[in-house]
Order: structure tokens, then sequence, then C-alpha cells
């Protein structure tokens, strides 16, 4: 299945309203949206989505979930990463 299409799929299996915490620079209330627990890893130095470039770890674009799962941001044909909100773990 092609990313993008997997990548809607999965809004509308995730999709719930809480637009209010994303970030306006990463959502402008519709880009951003719940993705699948494991979806998002990371190594020592990258945080890895499937379908998008390696992101480092001090990159702007990783921030904190407010919830307990990860969610990503992406252009409107989900070909370009805005941002990726990452669940606290462990922690």
């Amino acid at each position: 299945m092609h990313p993008t299409a997997l990548s809607f799929i999965l809004f509308l299996a995730y999709a719930t309203p809480i637009h209010e915490w994303y970030d306006m620079d990463c959502c402008n209330e519709r880009h951003c949206h719940p993705v699948p627990d494991g979806m998002v890893s990371e190594n020592k130095n990258f945080v890895l989505v499937p379908g998008f470039a390696p992101v480092p770890k001090v990159s702007p674009k990783n921030r904190w979930s407010h919830d307990t799962h990860d969610h990503i941001c992406t252009s409107d044909d989900g070909q370009q990463l805005y941002c990726i909100y990452r669940a606290m773990r462990g922690l």
C-alpha cells in the first residue's frame, strides 16, 4: 500500500478532536493525526517514521505528545513531514 494511502486510512481510523494542542506551525488544524504504536521509532541520533527521511533528535520537528500516542503532521498530500509528536514512554 502506498504510504500516502496508508496515512489517510490511519488518519480516518485514529482521528479525534485533539487539534487544540498541536502547535500551529505543525498543524494548521488539519495536518496532524495519531499513528499506530510502533510506527515511530528512534535510534541513537534520529527519530524514524516509515516513508520519510530520518529526523535528527535535535530537530525542532520533534515534539512531545500530550497523550499516550505518537502523532505525525504531514502535508495534505502526505509527502512532507512537518512534525513528530512522540509519546513519553518509560519515564
